[in-house]
């Protein structure tokens, strides 16, 4: 509160009152959001200390799912190392039954032309 001299003139008087009610309202207009901001984070503080738990068990099992996904990602990188191995072999068994497949033609071609010497008189 503001103290005034006792032969402060009436106009000086008339025009400091309400000076000083719009400064105690434009104050307590300041002051209101934050007030409202401090009563909502006193009321969501219980809340998120309540949810820390539920937030450890998220995260345990987030680390859970990243376990399982490494060891199932090493998992199919030997499979495919095992279905390369699985392909070559394949592959070099085809090659052999191809070249065993022209061996016997040959044989059978051979075997052909000794009979038809045989049967032909020289």
């Amino acid at each position: 509160m503001t103290w005034l001299l006792y032969d402060t003139p009436n106009i000086a008087i008339s025009r400091i009152i309400p000076m000083q009610d719009y400064k105690a309202f434009e104050t307590t207009n300041m002051h209101a959001p934050l007030f409202y901001r401090l009563e909502t984070i006193e009321t969501m503080r219980p809340y998120f200390a309540h949810n820390m738990d539920g937030n450890e068990n998220l995260l345990a099992s987030l680390e859970t799912t990243k376990s399982e996904a490494i060891v199932a990602q090493k998992l199919v990188k030997e499979e495919i190392g095992l279905l390369r191995k699985t392909e070559e072999e394949n592959e070099t068994v085809q090659t052999e039954a191809r070249q065993l497949v022209e061996k016997k033609e040959t044989m059978v071609v051979d075997k052909k032309k000794k009979r038809l010497k045989k049967r032909l008189p020289s």
